[in-house]
């Protein structure tokens, strides 16, 4: 399904969706004033700023491993959807995976090697962006694999963001 045009958005304390029947709750990032709500999925929000999409994942502990992958999958979808969209519109992108579980099974890992390759194809930077040490390590190894010239890893979302930006 492709999603209406990108809509100004301002943060609320909280956002409450519906994904399968139940109710999730997080509370979001502080959001620049001039950010535009791209696309929502069961655990996952791109917003687009300054021509960087910035796809935020989370963990959903109430859900069970095969809720899980069809949740990837979805993923995957919007990722396509980015690539797609002219460069004027998205430029790069950063994958934010700090509240994202630190392991996951091969269809997640599939799916995220699936995320990266469509981005290093369009071609488009792919700023990934990571604090637990295992979970950098198997980005590590999926953008050296699926993204060596476009995709890096970050720690920090500041440097993440501001790379993606840069021009070259």
């Amino acid at each position: 399904m492709r999603h209406p045009s990108p809509r100004l958005t301002t943060a609320p304390a909280e956002i409450s969706r519906r994904a399968s029947g139940v109710a999730v709750n997080r509370t979001p990032e502080p959001k620049p004033s001039n950010s535009l709500v791209y696309d929502i999925g069961g655990n996952f929000e791109v917003e687009l700023e300054r021509g960087i999409a910035v796809c935020r994942i989370w963990a959903r502990p109430d859900v069970d491993r095969e809720e899980g992958a069809r949740l990837a999958l979805q993923n995957v979808e919007a990722f396509k959807r980015l690539a797609d969209e002219p460069e004027s519109l998205v430029r790069a992108v950063v994958l934010d995976l700090t509240r994202a579980p630190a392991m996951w099974g091969s269809i997640t890992q599939s799916c995220l090697e699936r995320m990266v390759a469509i981005l290093e194809s369009s071609p488009r930077k792919l700023a990934v962006l990571s604090q637990d040490v295992m979970q950098s390590r198997q980005m590590q190894r999926i953008l050296r694999v699926y993204a060596p010239l476009y995709g890096r890893l970050f720690t920090s979302f500041g440097e993440a963001f501001a790379w993606a930006e840069a021009r070259g």
